[in-house]
């Protein structure tokens, strides 16, 4: 499930017009930015990108969903994110299928913000 969410952020990012990719799979698992920061900051300086977006999400039970964007200093400069309910109250979705309402309002929101320094489009 994890890479199929990455991969409909990516593509939903391209629409708008950014240049986005998923970074290697060495980074994204780690459990907290925090750990993953030294990794983050080398992909950046080594690929020139302009910022690094910390995706976090659960699935199934207390479902939540965010999208941060990092610059290239590391810093968070904004977090989109939403939770849900138990996830019980939706008993015709599979268990490894993720809660596709809840990642849509989430990159509705991201797409109000590319454009920005830490989302350029191009």
């Amino acid at each position: 499930v994890i890479e199929e969410v990455l991969g409909v952020v990516v593509e939903r990012l391209r629409a708008e017009g950014v240049d986005a990719e998923m970074i290697p799979v060495e980074v994204w698992w780690r459990r907290s930015y925090d750990m993953a920061e030294p990794a983050l900051l080398q992909t950046l300086r080594d690929s020139g990108a302009a910022s690094v977006l910390w995706v976090e999400m659960r699935f199934g039970f207390r479902e939540r969903f965010s999208v941060a964007c990092h610059g290239p200093d590391g810093r968070r400069a904004w977090r989109e994110r939403r939770s849900g309910g138990s996830g019980f109250t939706d008993l015709h979705r599979p268990h490894d299928e993720f809660n596709t309402e809840m990642v849509d309002a989430v990159l509705d929101d991201v797409a109000g913000r590319v454009g920005d320094p830490c989302l350029p489009a191009g």
